[in-house]
C-alpha cells in the first residue's frame, strides 16, 4: 500500500545529500525502471576547497574536508529514470534518490538536451557536470587536472592544488566539484563493479554472467 509506504518511510529524521545515506538500498529494487544503482567509493575525503582573487594574487578558502564514511553509494542513471518518485515513497530519509543522488546520462547528447536536470556524463577522458544550471568539465590525466567552466579554465595537481593552481578565473571557482567530480569518475569507471557508467569499457569476460549493482 503506498500510503502506509509514506508514512513509513519517515522514520528516519534525516536529509538525502549527494554522498553518503543510511545505505538501506531499497530505492534499487523498488525502481520499475531499475535506474537506480550503487557504485563503491570506500571510505573517501574531499577537499571542501574554493578559489578567489586574481590569477597574479590567489586566494583560496579551504573548510574541512568532506568524509565520506559509506563503502558503497547511490546513484540514477538518467536514460531510464522517468521522474516518477517511486523510490522516493520507499526511501527512509527526506528528499528523493532520483533527484538528489548522483545522476548519470548514458550519452552526451542526452545530457546536453536535459537541461533541466543537473548531473554527469563520463568517459575515460574527460567529466561534463552540470550543477545547479551551471557547466563544469573536468580534463585528468594521472593526478594532474584541467577544469573549467564559465569563467574560468585552470590546471592543478589534485594532490596539490593550493601550490600547482594555474589559468585564468574571473569569479569564485568552486573547487570542490572538481574533486567530487574526480571521485565520480574513479568510482563509476571502476570496472571491478559493474554499473550502467561502466560497461561500455568492461571486457566481454568481465560482463558475462555479472548483474548491474
Amino acid at each position: 500500500d503506498i500510503q502506509l509506504a509514506r508514512l513509513a518511510k519517515r522514520l528516519v529524521d534525516r536529509h538525502l545529500v549527494l554522498f553518503d545515506c543510511i545505505s538501506c538500498d531499497k530505492c534499487i529494487p523498488v525502481c520499475p525502471n531499475d535506474a537506480n544503482f550503487s557504485y563503491a567509493t570506500g571510505p573517501a575525503r574531499i577537499p571542501q576547497l574554493t578559489v578567489r582573487g586574481t590569477p597574479e594574487a590567489p586566494r583560496f578558502d579551504r573548510e574541512p574536508d568532506q568524509v565520506l564514511e559509506a563503502t558503497h553509494q547511490i546513484a540514477t542513471f538518467a536514460d531510464f529514470c522517468n521522474q516518477c518518485g517511486n523510490c522516493d515513497v520507499f526511501c527512509p530519509e527526506e528528499g528523493g534518490p532520483y533527484a538528489i543522488k548522483p545522476l548519470f546520462f548514458g550519452s552526451e547528447k542526452h545530457w546536453r538536451e536535459s537541461a533541466d536536470r543537473d548531473g554527469f556524463f563520463i568517459t575515460q577522458e574527460a567529466v561534463l557536470g552540470r550543477i545547479e544550471g551551471r557547466h563544469y568539465r573536468l580534463d585528468v590525466s594521472a593526478r594532474a587536472a584541467r577544469f573549467s567552466g564559465e569563467g574560468f579554465e585552470i590546471e592543478l595537481d589534485l594532490d596539490d592544488p593550493e601550490s600547482t593552481l594555474r589559468g585564468r578565473w574571473d569569479r569564485p571557482v568552486p573547487l570542490t566539484w572538481c574533486f567530487i567530480m574526480d571521485l565520480l569518475r574513479r568510482s563509476v569507471l571502476d570496472t571491478s563493479h559493474v554499473n550502467y557508467v561502466n560497461m561500455r569499457w568492461r571486457k566481454p569476460s568481465q560482463t558475462m554472467g555479472t548483474n548491474v549493482s
